[in-house]
């Protein structure tokens, strides 16, 4: 039995296409097992740290390795030529200092002043019993609230910037630069902490062109130049709230060009409609448009607007949706609410059909494998059958 059995192997082994299978076949079983040992071990976890940006905005990095180091292309030059171009636009402002230590005669003057107001307090409160607001005590420390250090380090930090991120510091400038370019230049030091300041702190992700691409829009609903003045009292038609809602819609949301483009075109339909001529509703209808937000449905590597522009393509297209301006809002707010809803729908009906899929692909795989196997014995049986037939 033996001697059949060495002899088998000898003329299984002259065949060069039986050397080739039974090589591969060992090379794959050597490999699998490699692998597999490879993988046996159970991984370390990685070291974990906090940063200090990851502990501000309250959300952990993707990467749980990255840190908070700078990768900035501009260099603290760089920086400095946009620094000291604003500063040169505001000579008379604070730049070096945020806070101010009063002199001694200033104290005792504020303290003197203090104990006036007191003595009017306790008179209304207790003498008339009128309820009126304690006043402060003065510090000996006086916060420059519109110091231009101040205004600028409180953005720094609302948006995460780390001192060494020059890119991101060059882009505040430019911003801050942007917005002062529409005032009538005069306090602009206390213009930009007044009026800009909040949006700017919101500013992380709305870049210039964003910016721009609001005020164009702006304009073309309320054809009236934007002009932000400490002096002298807002023109109505400017619309300046609307402005800024346009603006934290836009610091919110991605705007690309596509999405601008569809703004556009809304806001065209919109000036056409006769029955539409309330300038603060369409600039209301156009922040909602903005705010169209389906991020939550999409999967990775999927168009930041596509299923937001179709939603709102669709509504102002379809000929069967009638609206005017008692009731776009709530009729916009509906379709919106129920586009989102076929969305969630439209994800779990691809998710079935990918896992009845992956269990397709397991069964064909299984048929594959027991395929291959059946050849492998029909093909063992065959050359023995042949081997028994050469010795008759």
């Amino acid at each position: 039995m033996k001697k059949k059995i060495t002899k088998f192997l000898e003329q299984l082994f002259k065949d060069n296409l039986w050397k080739l299978a039974l090589s591969s076949m060992i090379i794959i079983l050597v490999g699998g097992c490699v692998y597999y040992f490879i993988n046996y071990s159970k991984p370390d976890r990685v070291h974990l740290v906090i940063t200090p940006k990851e502990f501000k905005a309250n959300k952990i990095n993707d990467d749980l390795s990255a840190t908070d180091k700078v990768e900035s292309a501009a260099t603290v030059e760089d920086f400095d030529v946009k620094y000291n171009s604003l500063k040169a636009k505001l000579p008379k402002a604070e730049w070096k200092i945020s806070e101010k230590r009063l002199t001694k005669a200033e104290y005792e003057k504020a303290i003197a002043k203090y104990d006036k107001a007191m003595v009017a307090y306790e008179d209304l409160v207790y003498v008339w019993g009128i309820e009126a607001p304690e006043p402060s005590r003065p510090d000996s420390v006086t916060v420059l609230n519109y110091s231009m250090k101040t205004f600028l380090d409180d953005i720094y930090s609302s948006l995460n910037i780390d001192s060494t991120d020059f890119d991101s510091k060059i882009k505040t400038i430019e911003k801050i630069d942007h917005f002062y370019s529409l005032s009538d230049k005069i306090g602009g030091d206390t213009l930009l902490v007044t009026k800009f300041k909040d949006i700017l702190s919101k500013s992380k992700d709305l870049t210039m062109e964003e910016i721009l691409g609001v005020e164009k829009l702006h304009n073309s609903i309320t054809k009236t130049k934007l002009v932000f003045s400490l002096t002298k009292e807002n023109n109505k038609f400017e619309r300046q709230d609307q402005l800024f809602g346009l603006f934290e819609a836009a610091a919110n949301m991605e705007i690309t060009p596509e999405r601008f483009t569809l703004l556009d075109s809304v806001v065209l339909r919109l000036n056409k409609m006769k029955n539409f001529k309330d300038t603060v509703l369409i600039l209301n209808t156009i922040k909602s448009v903005m705010n169209i937000d389906f991020s939550k449905y999409k999967e990775k590597g999927e168009s930041v607007d596509e299923l937001e522009i179709e939603c709102a393509k669709l509504f102002f297209s379809d000929a069967a949706i009638k609206f005017d301006e008692k009731d776009i809002d709530a009729k916009l707010t509906k379709y919106i609410a129920l586009y989102s809803s076929k969305i969630e729908a439209a994800n779990l009906e691809k998710k079935a059909r990918e896992i009845l899929r992956k269990e397709n692909r397991s069964t064909a795989t299984d048929i594959m494998y027991f395929g291959f196997f059946f050849i492998c014995i029909c093909v063992i049986i065959i050359q023995l059958i042949k081997q028994n037939s050469k010795k008759e």
